[in-house]
């Protein structure tokens, strides 16, 4: 039972799992914050989903979010020129906030540092204020402004109504929506690409998915110019960067790492959007049921694209982005692609005239099969 204020982690796990109490739930819909602490966590996997936390590690993991929204600016607080409005989101670094600039009379979102963070933070906030500068793409977020107040580093940035591409793909999607969605965002990473920015942590949830149907890559802290070593940047101390789930062989393996790794992450999170799990190793790539109602087209180009060996994908983002475009063209007998979640997994049916399927979003890393698996 809840004494006073927000439910312990304990509690806000099992209303995660379906196992809370009435005034859990009751509390938890009036709670912004403990809303977003249930989603951030849920990203990571539910311990009752055969995920690899245990249930100490959860709980950990739980408290140490509900210890950084405690700590975090409320509305109507100031930080330089900007009012929050209200929290946006939450990260391992920081906090993201929906904001108001009084000079220019716009919302906009504020990456704020965690005072802890301040060092390597301000080193990764800086470099993704400088990538972002370096482009203008509908497909990219827009970076208005990097300061400092007091112990607090932050970021402006455009605020896009709407949500993560993790988020939306909590509806049901046909498998078109899903290829144009994965289109756009790869537009988003080729124009990087073209300016030397390698991003190094792409995944559905660094994708904004906007209100009006634009889809924008975000979160460039992680990104490196092609041109620069990893000795001359935040990485210099031999950390592996990046989200595991999604990173290609070589990045895991502490090798170099330039546009084509994205290439991968980024098939990875297609391959895990039109299938609902991402790529097994106890299973042949591309293979079954699902994978064959995706067409031997797109079947051919996720295959490349996860390649294990980075000189067998696509040479360009470019280029993987175009063949996708050629998938979208109309086939006999397409299939639909549902894609239906709850908080912290996500399910995807295949549909065809006669049969329909399911799957569980798998929320840990399983190393890609064989890259010569046959189609």
């Amino acid at each position: 039972m809840i004494v006073s204020g927000c439910p312990d982690a304990h509690e806000l796990l099992r209303a995660l799992d379906g196992a809370g109490e009435p005034e859990t739930e009751a509390h938890v819909r009036d709670c912004a914050e403990c809303r977003l602490a249930m989603a951030a966590f849920a990203r990571t996997g539910s311990v009752t989903d055969g995920g690899t936390l245990e249930v100490e590690e959860a709980l950990a993991w739980i408290e140490d979010v509900q210890r950084r929204l405690k700590t975090s600016l409320s509305p109507g607080d100031r930080l330089g020129r900007y009012e929050i409005r209200a929290c946006a989101g939450i990260g391992g670094m920081g906090v993201v906030y929906e904001a108001y600039d009084p000079e220019l009379d716009r919302r906009i979102a504020l990456k704020v540092l965690r005072p802890h963070h301040r060092g390597e933070g301000s080193r990764r906030l800086s470099r993704e204020a400088r990538a972002l500068a370096k482009l203008s793409h509908p497909n990219v977020v827009s970076v208005f402004d990097v300061g400092s107040e007091g112990d607090r580093v932050f970021i402006a940035m455009e605020l896009i109504d709407g949500s993560t591409l993790r988020e939306w793909l909590d509806e049901v999607r046909s498998r078109a929506e899903v290829l144009e969605a994965f289109i756009e965002a790869g537009r988003g990473l080729a124009a990087a690409h073209e300016r030397g920015l390698v991003h190094r942590d792409f995944k559905p949830d660094n994708v904004l998915v906007g209100e009006d149907g634009r889809v924008v890559v975000t979160d460039f802290g992680l990104a490196r110019h092609r041109f620069v070593s990893d000795t001359d940047d935040v990485t210099r101390d031999g950390a592996i960067v990046g989200t595991p789930a999604y990173m290609a062989p070589e990045v895991r393996s502490g090798g170099d790492v330039d546009a084509r790794s994205d290439q991968f992450s980024f098939a990875v999170a297609l391959y895990q959007a039109l299938h609902g799990h991402l790529p097994r190793v106890d299973l042949p790539l591309m293979q079954g049921a699902r994978s064959a109602q995706l067409g031997w087209r797109l079947r051919r180009v996720l295959r490349r694209a996860l390649d294990g060996d980075p000189s067998k994908r696509f040479r360009t983002m470019d280029a993987l982005v175009e063949e996708l475009e050629r998938c979208r063209a109309p086939r006999r007998g397409p299939a639909i692609l549902a894609v239906a979640a709850t908080v912290g997994s996500l399910a995807v049916a295949a549909t065809s005239t006669d049969d329909t399927t399911s799957a569980h979003l798998s929320p840990t890393w399983t190393t890609i099969a064989s890259p010569n698996a046959p189609p």
